[in-house]
């Protein structure tokens, strides 16, 4: 399974001012960089957690059907499609009515009803399950405080000359920060 966000969020949690009162930056000669860490942390704390911290759009794909699929990101707003590729390689839609959408659990989840059967798939074809869906919040105020916290965090290590060195792994002490926003 691997996931793809096609349409990124259009704001982040936090505003280079607060990053830079973070990192105790009093001029903007470093604005750019401040507002691509922002997006940087923000992205590494969604995957680490496995929530959208703010609307954007979800493209999941499997190689074969699970019992039922579950949603990488969370809160989710809205499907959008569940599309698989049958057996002569046509992409096919299924329809609404063809399974129940449990958008209430962590992780949420669409589960096929009683009466179907997920499709017959194209033999070997990799990713041949495409899921489409909108998650995360709608605006920045939504997102908990101790995540905007974390995210201020990252960015003010990351501005230190040392910690430039270490963005591609995340610090144990965000990882333990972090947990109780993790979704099992």
């Amino acid at each position: 399974m691997n996931l793809t966000i096609t349409v990124p969020p259009t704001d982040e949690p936090g505003s280079g001012e607060e990053a830079k009162d973070w990192a105790r930056i009093t001029d903007s000669a470093e604005d750019a960089i401040v507002e691509r860490l922002i997006t940087r942390a923000r992205a590494m704390v969604e995957g680490y957690t496995g929530r959208a911290l703010l609307t954007q759009t979800v493209v999941q794909r499997w190689d074969y059907w699970p019992r039922y699929l579950e949603m990488l990101r969370w809160p989710v707003a809205s499907v959008t499609s569940l599309q698989y590729i049958d057996t002569v390689g046509v992409t096919q839609t299924i329809g609404t009515l063809n399974y129940y959408t449990d958008l209430v659990s962590e992780p949420a989840r669409l589960v096929p009803v009683p009466s179907y059967s997920w499709p017959s798939l194209q033999d070997g074809r990799p990713n041949a399950i495409i899921l489409t869906y909108v998650a995360g919040a709608t605006d920045a105020g939504s997102v908990a405080q101790g995540i905007k916290v974390v995210i201020q965090q990252l960015v003010r290590e990351w501005l230190d000359d040392e910690g430039a060195q270490r963005q591609a792994a995340m610090p144990e002490h965000i990882r333990d920060a972090l947990w109780p926003y993790r979704i099992p």
